[in-house]
């Protein structure tokens, strides 16, 4: 790879390290030089502590730990350029494949996996399932029971097949109350707006009856597909029907928020207009102009309260799309961390001007997030874990015009916090395995529902990393306060692959004061491309790691491929 800037040689080494080395040795990835490189990584007794040699996560935030022989190394101050800003604490939800119902949610040791994450919203009944939903008999329209349902019939328990082979009692009302009672969350409810809109208002109040307070209505999902059009006619022919769908909600909620969804986000390139004809199959081209004509369509109507945005990473960029994950998986993986990173940090500021410029005075919902679906090794790994810290909070700093947002997904079959455990002749146990971006999503589930302010830092001095037009900062860090805990907490992130020392000594903090630990996952820095999924029992190894951060003075290490926490009085 081509020299780009003073970082080049941490991302040119990676290429290596996921073709094979898996070696833990960090001076196989040695800079030639400090100068080669801007950071100079520190002595041993100074580099991210090794893992514990148990295999359960620490949980509890050790005292911070003063490093007395660290070698000297480049320091780059951590500047508050923003200002801070209020975010909104529904930010923190999930999708749920309710499609997984039996053997997830009913499984013993559900609340036990999923509370710790501590969600405020979860998404019901699910995102194309939501378009078949038949809510009073718990099944789903022909087409999608066809589908989806029928091909999985084996995969349910014995106890529950007949009802299921009957296409009811799949998913019910109850269902979704028992799920969100168990966890305390909230659900944003997804109505089938291909139905009629007294079935909507039969469907809210039930919803109602079950003891729900709907706050969110999503009106159908992803409806600026072209697929759609069979159904809905022409988008601005649709629109009095969709109007009447958000009455049928209101007529049971009247305060709830009613919120539409808009498309070119996530079809494949950057922008609608800006897309060039000679890149689109046609396919993606009918997407485009019917998500076009959808937004503007919408846009002329007010009915609603906020907007449905859906963003995948990779989207935006032509190269990712065009290659998919068979050329992505080779020499290209550089390419892919680019890319991945690139998006964690552009594309949030990228969504708020693109959607708050088409729809002004609306509110921004992020129903879906995660990972582009075509790119296999991003499936679980620790480059996913640090993508969600970076998106998410990315997010969170562009204020409250973002007033939701749910991962994708927190448990189901690709991309998931947890998946259900199965045995060598398929069925299942109840037993409930956590995947690497797990620990990440607890980590920022505590750190977000304690506060209700943010403020992006910037790290002065550190040159971008990336190739071509996507660059982005190594290290990210964010400032945390208000909300129910006292004081303030520092969480950063280090995409690079050896420690990076910075200094707070611009922050105003206490940093004497300061408690933290740095969640890494040191045994797998060197495979961050390869899909894994830590299986229960698995080593030691596999499992993401909270050590102690070295601190000395106001300077601290952030150790490679790391989330850092610091608390401060």
């Amino acid at each position: 790879m081509a020299s780009f800037n003073a970082l080049d040689s941490v991302w040119s080494t990676r290429t290596a390290c996921l073709l094979g080395v898996v070696s833990l040795l960090l001076s196989a990835c040695q800079p030639k030089s400090p100068e080669d490189t801007g950071v100079s990584a520190p002595s041993a007794s100074a580099s991210a502590p090794s893992a514990s040699s148990t295999p359960t996560v620490v949980s509890s935030k050790s005292a911070v730990a003063v490093s007395e022989k660290a070698t000297p190394a480049p320091v780059y101050p951590l500047v508050a350029d923003d200002e801070s800003v209020a975010y909104s604490p529904n930010l923190w939800g999930a999708n749920n494949n309710y499609l997984f119902l039996p053997y997830a949610p009913e499984s013993p040791v559900y609340p036990e996996v999923a509370g710790p994450l501590q969600f405020r919203v979860l998404r019901f009944p699910g995102g194309s399932s939501a378009n078949a939903y038949r809510w009073e008999s718990g099944g789903y329209d022909n087409w999608f029971f066809n589908e989806r349902i029928v091909p999985a019939l084996a995969s349910f328990p014995p106890e529950r097949q007949a009802d299921v082979a009957q296409n009811q009692n799949i998913l019910t009302v109850e269902d979704c109350a028992s799920v969100m009672d168990g966890l305390g969350t909230e659900p944003i409810v997804v109505f089938n707006v291909l139905h009629p809109p007294q079935e909507t208002r039969r469907f809210a109040q039930a919803l109602k009856d079950e003891g729900i307070d709907l706050k969110y209505a999503e009106l159908g999902n992803e409806l600026y597909y072209a697929g759609y059009e069979k159904w809905t006619g022409k988008p601005e022919a649709f629109m009095p029907k969709l109007r009447a769908h958000a009455e049928a909600v209101r007529s049971v909620f009247p305060e709830v928020c009613i919120a539409v969804p808009v498309g070119g986000n996530h079809h494949g390139y950057a922008t609608v207009a800006g897309a060039v004809d000679e890149q689109l199959d046609d396919k993606t081209r009918a997407n485009l102009e019917r998500a076009e004509a959808w937004n503007a369509a919408l846009a002329a109507d007010s009915f609603f309260d906020a907007v449905i945005v859906h963003h995948y990473a990779g989207y935006r960029i032509p190269e990712v799309v065009d290659k998919g994950a068979a050329e992505m998986d080779g020499n290209d993986t550089d390419f892919q961390y680019d890319a991945l990173f690139y998006e964690a940090e552009d594309s949030p500021a990228w969504l708020t001007e693109r959607f708050a410029r088409q729809f002004p005075g609306k509110k921004l919902l992020l129903t879906e997030w995660g990972v582009l679906h075509k790119v296999e090794p991003w499936f679980q790994n620790w480059a996913h874990g640090l993508f969600v810290a970076d998106f998410l909070l990315n997010l969170a700093a562009q204020g409250e015009v973002w007033d939701l947002s749910c991962y994708h997904i927190l448990t189901g079959r690709r991309f998931e916090l947890f998946y259900p455990v199965r045995t060598a002749d398929k069925s299942w146990t109840g037993e409930l395995a956590r995947t690497i971006p797990y620990f990440v999503m607890e980590e920022l589930g505590a750190a977000l529902t304690a506060h209700d302010h943010i403020q992006k830092l910037t790290v002065a001095g550190l040159e971008m990393a990336g190739r071509g037009d996507y660059r982005y900062s190594p290290v990210a860090a964010w400032l945390l306060s208000g909300g129910e805990a006292n004081g303030q907490e520092l969480l950063a992130v280090n995409l690079s692959d050896r420690p990076v020392t910075v200094s707070l000594r611009d922050l105003g903090l206490d940093v004497a004061a300061g408690q933290g630990t740095a969640l890494s996952c040191p045994e797998l820095a060197a495979s961050l491309g390869a899909a894994h999924r830590p299986e229960p029992g698995t080593a030691t190894a596999d499992i993401p790691k909270r050590n102690e951060l070295h601190q000395s003075g106001a300077e601290v290490i952030l150790p490679a491929y790391s989330l850092i926490s610091l608390n401060f009085p």
